[in-house]
């Protein structure tokens, strides 16, 4: 069920978002860039971590004193986010604070879904998570497209947002049986309010280093190359998105019922990272090989230079997808200090990266994030093998065949580029590379792993049918 619908969120993104960008252009989406980076920080503060928290604790008075508190937190944050947007809408653009102030019902959708959220990755009920982010992409999209044609402009992004949540927090409600009843624990409140700002505080920083250089970048560069990066990053996040998301909720949900086990701790970690670094590294580098054909083919004309700036950040889409493990695996070991210390050092190097991109261009400025990216990879590597126990020189290894595998695959597809056999449309010259990208990579691993192939593909299929 979670492959199938990460398989249909792939196809829906991919059929959809091409006709959206080709109607509306990179103007919405540069004033979405500004103004969704405030919402996503004000939403997750919303959740204060309890989408997490509450795994770990099965007892329905958690379930209820943790409600409670997220909903008081949600009232002060509506106000903080009714301020903002009058003041983003004064002195920033006038375009930004409306798509702020109705962006706000996020705020409280994200506080009815974190229970819930919660109830069904303890119960290891991931195919719901699933099915509610698929069905909210797709008639997301839908709505998205319907507003276009129909010139929303931008409050067609707007609308899209909100029907993708409310459409997951229906299932995810009407799938975990949850709803709220009047009581309130004070003894258990203390407990959830202090773990809860420990996880806030992680979540704060990992959500503002993940948005805040789109919002940056629409301030110091323009909306237009904010647009043309938003939808380039749209592209590198897919594999976070479609794998990385429901992966982590995997790792967390078998976490919780091995408990202290460090073994089979250790374990649950380097199968899920050794199995998703061989889907979305290869994926991502040969992303970056025919970034500048497959942006022509879907984006058309008008994005004109998107491709540079999606080969910049392919990287920063495969360390993205992978360091969802590792934020996973420290939210299951209970090591949230730190999961605030590796946020805190992504939110660091982004800022970093858009200061020294911002002194060239957003082509640069999207090599920097990646380079963000990774360090904050190897980091929590660290951090998670500090605190299972994790053996990290044969994963280190598996990853090491995996890079290498990928890396003559990209060397191929780009000496097939410059060949005269690929210099007629692009669209042939995708259907050529791709499917000789593919074959160069398996064949490679295929050679460097020996036997050891068939035990990584018997792993992503334990993986995917969790």
């Amino acid at each position: 069920m979670l492959s199938m619908t990460s398989l249909l969120r792939v196809a829906v993104q991919l059929a959809a978002i091409p006709l959206l960008a080709r109607i509306l252009g990179p103007y919405p989406y540069g004033v979405m860039a500004i103004a969704m980076p405030i919402a996503n920080t004000l939403a997750s503060i919303c959740d204060f971590g309890l989408s997490s928290i509450i795994i770990r604790y099965s007892d329905r008075i958690y379930e209820n004193t943790g409600f409670w508190i997220a909903a008081a937190v949600t009232s002060i944050t509506l106000t903080a986010l009714a301020i903002t947007s009058y003041f983003l809408g004064a002195f920033v653009h006038p375009d930004t604070g409306r798509a702020l102030i109705a962006l706000g019902m996020m705020l409280p959708l994200s506080c009815f879904m974190s229970i819930p959220i919660a109830r069904l990755t303890r119960n290891r009920r991931l195919g719901i998570i699933a099915l509610g982010d698929g069905l909210g992409i797709t008639l997301g999209l839908v709505a998205a497209l319907y507003f276009a044609v129909n010139n929303f402009g931008f409050w067609s992004l707007v609308i899209q947002q909100l029907v993708i949540l409310f459409m997951r927090a229906a299932i995810y409600i009407s799938f975990s049986g949850f709803w709220p009843r009047l009581s309130i624990n004070t003894r258990l409140a203390s407990l959830l309010i202090s773990e809860g700002a420990r996880v806030t505080g992680s979540n704060l920083f990992e959500t503002a280093a993940r948005t805040v250089d789109n919002m940056l970048t629409g301030i110091l560069l323009g909306p237009r190359p904010a647009g043309a990066y938003t939808m380039a990053f749209q592209f590198a996040r897919l594999p976070e998105m479609v794998l990385g998301g429901p992966l982590s909720m995997s790792i967390m949900g078998k976490a919780a019922a091995v408990h202290e086990t460090k073994p089979d701790a250790k374990e649950i970690y380097c199968s899920h990272l050794r199995g998703l670094a061989f889907i979305v590294v290869p994926a991502m580098t040969g992303l970056a090989a025919i970034s500048d054909d497959f942006t022509e083919v879907i984006l058309g004309p008008q994005w004109s230079g998107t491709g540079s700036i999606l080969r910049g950040l392919c990287g920063a889409g495969a360390f993205l997808a992978l360091g969802t493990v590792n934020q996973a695996a420290l939210t299951s070991l209970g090591a949230y200090k730190d999961r605030l210390i590796l946020s805190m050092i992504l939110l660091i190097g982004v800022l970093a990266a858009v200061a020294l991109g911002s002194l060239f261009d957003v082509i640069y400025l999207s090599y920097f994030i990646s380079v963000a990216y990774f360090c904050q990879f190897l980091v929590g590597v660290r951090l998670v093998s500090r605190r299972s126990a994790a053996a990290i020189l044969p994963t280190a290894l598996d990853l090491t065949i995996t890079a290498l595998s990928s890396a003559l695959m990209f060397i191929c597809i780009t000496v097939l580029q410059a060949s005269a056999m690929l210099k007629t449309t692009p669209i042939f010259d995708l259907s050529v590379a791709i499917p000789f990208g593919v074959a160069t990579f398996l064949i490679t691993s295929l050679i460097l792993r020996g036997r050891s192939f068939f035990n990584q593909v018997a792993n992503l299929k334990n993986l995917f049918s969790s």
